[in-house]
């Protein structure tokens, strides 16, 4: 008896455990976006594709924007073929390579804590100097790195170990014993999960481009060019570019007699190294990794209303919905609104966070329109797209009551209520033995006297503007209901891994 209690009481401990966790989590889900009146300790001041943000309060992770604000005890978190830059307060720069995640701390004496999970980024502090600020402390399972106004670079190798360049200043490498050992400028470190620290002077310097480059091209290739300093007992040089930091697979790998070279390169995010054999010990150099990201800055391409298009509004619709591409690296869109092809005098401007945006209350009249794409970046410039001409009517009804209210102003009098002067004629022309109530019986000669009604190609244009603009209304509350289920996406697979 006792075990078959013991036996019911398992799965109702489960059952409630799965209960408390899924309100937990949809009370999460629902507050996660909201900052709230948390401390901003810094800026994500850029971002390729997929950058992701957990409060320290939560446990779902939500997409952050460039500009976004963190806070004390933010988790950030990049996708595959993602990048990421992050300013603190103090001037501290943070760029995080792909599939990377550090969680930030400046809640303690110390200073500013870095807890490095995942992947690899570069601290950037000789920029400013202070006298006043703090320490940098980056920490790892193994150990852990200071970083005074140094800049330093930091990843997880292929077996785990945590490795340390410094390309300006000094950095302290501290295992988990108290041990510690100072790296100097341009030495790499490497500390191993057993403890150990190993500490090499890295022979091959590079030049140019810098590390965490951009290149902003307005086309699909760049010519790239690169270059390191001549190093002693190396005569020959092997440059290596790859699409994944730690060179699993290499894109271009070209042999050159010199230090400089040019390499075409498309939009996207690469790292680079150079080799060489050192004719003394037989041993293949190398140089450290850096970073360069080709951007193609594109400008967004105006879809709706199109070029020419006529916008019918009433009572019924007011708004005029304006749709456009999204530009490759705009974070925010400026939409103006012109009568003038030139956009001089009046124009009506209106800010966008996505790439469609609503507008109410526009006049009947001729007017024109373009989009600015602004990634709020100060080495990127904004693109503006090209001005399409669009046209806005009234519909019917309001058509007709203002032709009633202008007649009655001029005090005219109102055809409607005016007798139908061929009526009179028409009711003497009734055929013989017709009944009333029934339709007499056409003739070849009444059928010429009452044509059926045709549409004119102007009432044609206005039918067909009107089924364009409810096709566009449809598509844009669908892109806004598809926003809606992510949420009951994400609450859907979470019931689903609790059922694992």
């Amino acid at each position: 008896m006792n075990l078959l209690i013991k036996e019911n009481k398992v799965p109702a401990i489960l059952v409630f455990n799965i209960a408390f966790f899924f309100i937990l989590f949809l009370i999460d889900i629902n507050t996660r976006e909201g900052f709230g009146n948390r401390k901003a300790i810094g800026t994500l001041v850029f971002k390729k594709n997929q950058v992701h943000r957990k409060f320290d309060s939560q446990v779902v992770w939500s997409v952050i924007d460039s500009n976004g604000f963190l806070s004390n005890k933010d988790s950030i978190r990049t996708e595959a073929l993602s990048d990421a830059t992050i300013k603190l307060n103090d001037g501290t720069e943070i760029q995080i390579n792909e599939n990377s995640m550090v969680f930030l701390d400046l809640s303690g004496f110390g200073g500013t804590t870095l807890d490095f999970k995942e992947g690899s980024f570069k601290v950037t502090r000789s920029k400013d100097s202070s006298f006043f600020r703090s320490n940098l402390t980056i920490k790892s399972k193994d150990g852990s790195v200071e970083v005074g106004n140094s800049d330093v670079h930091v990843e997880k190798t292929a077996k785990q170990n945590l490795s340390v360049f410094v390309e300006k200043g000094t950095a302290t490498v501290i295992q988990e014993n108290g041990k510690s050992r100072k790296i100097q400028e341009h030495e790499q470190a490497e500390l191993a999960a057993k403890g150990e620290i190993s500490v090499k002077k890295v022979p091959l310097k590079l030049s140019i481009p810098p590390d965490q480059h951009r290149i902003i091209s307005l086309v699909n290739s760049s010519a790239v060019n690169f270059e390191w300093q001549n190093t002693p007992h190396h005569s020959s040089y092997k440059i290596q570019v790859s699409r994944r930091p730690d060179f699993s697979s290499i894109l271009h790998s070209v042999s050159v007699n010199g230090n400089k070279t040019q390499l075409p390169l498309i939009d996207g995010t690469y790292y680079w190294r150079v080799v060489s054999v050192n004719s003394q010990s037989g041993r293949e150099d190398s140089s450290e990794t850096r970073k360069l990201v080709v951007l193609k800055n594109s400008a967004p391409v105006p879809h709706s209303p199109e070029e020419g298009s006529t916008i019918t509004v009433g009572k019924e619709k007011s708004e005029v919905e304006f749709d456009w591409s999204k530009a490759d690296l705009a974070q925010k869109y400026k939409l103006e609104i012109s009568e003038s092809p030139e956009f001089s005098g009046k124009i009506i401007v209106k800010d966008a966070d996505s790439h469609m945006i609503s507008v109410r209350d526009l006049k009947p009249g001729n007017y024109f329109w373009r989009v600015t794409g602004s990634s709020g970046l100060a080495d990127i410039p904004d693109r503006k797209s090209r001005a399409q001409r669009f046209s806005v009517v009234a519909s019917t009804d309001e058509q007709r009551v203002k032709t009633d209210t202008e007649l009655k102003a001029a005090g005219t009098p109102d055809p409607k209520s005016q007798p139908d002067p061929g009526l009179k004629s028409q009711l003497k022309e009734v055929p013989k033995g017709h009944v009333t109530g029934k339709e007499p019986e056409k003739t070849p000669q009444n059928k010429s006297n009452t044509p059926d009604k045709m549409l004119t190609p102007e009432e044609w244009k206005r039918i067909e503007d009107q089924k364009r603009a409810d096709a566009e209304k449809n598509k844009f509350q669908e892109k806004r209901k598809s926003q809606e289920e992510r949420i009951k996406d994400e609450q859907k697979r979470f019931q689903e891994f609790l059922k694992l």
